[in-house]
């Protein structure tokens, strides 16, 4: 699995998703914690979104932008590891990291992993994960979403 490529990088970029400056072959919203998990959706008519990102101790924040090129801002909501153990343990059963379904549109969701310093994702058009990725893919971005709501 190769980590988001330049394809995925400008189309975020397009949408008004990048914060600061990307590294190379990483599309990013905030910095990017080893470990984290992020379910994320916006672009649209004013580029901005929001969703839900997970550290590896636990600690749950929501991501938040008004339009594009506005800053985002980040919200701590808690914290649970336990959430974390089992969303990286169904993510790496599911074997997200090999996974490449890049097909993000005018309005894209995500769900990201960091993974020893390379991001892995699927992006795809719209709110809801389409039925091509794996159900346990699915239901760990809608929980994780679902925490930040």
């Amino acid at each position: 699995m190769r980590g988001f490529g330049a394809g995925m990088g400008l189309a975020l970029l397009l949408a008004g998703l990048l914060v600061g400056p990307a590294r190379p072959g990483f599309a990013q919203l905030a910095p990017e914690m080893p470990g984290s998990i992020t379910a994320y959706c916006g672009g649209g008519v004013t580029g901005g979104g929001g969703g839900t990102r997970i550290t590896s101790d636990g600690e749950l924040v929501r991501l938040d932008r008004a339009r594009s090129g506005a800053p985002q801002t980040l919200t701590l909501l808690g914290n649970d590891i336990q959430a974390y153990r089992r969303w990286k343990t169904t993510l790496d059963e599911a074997g997200f990291t090999r996974m490449t379904d890049l097909r993000p549109g005018n309005l894209s969701c995500s769900l990201t992993q960091e993974v020893r310093g390379r991001l892995f994702g699927l992006a795809w058009p719209g709110a809801a994960p389409p039925s091509r990725i794996p159900e346990p893919v699915r239901r760990v971005f809608l929980e994780l979403r679902a925490r930040g709501d």
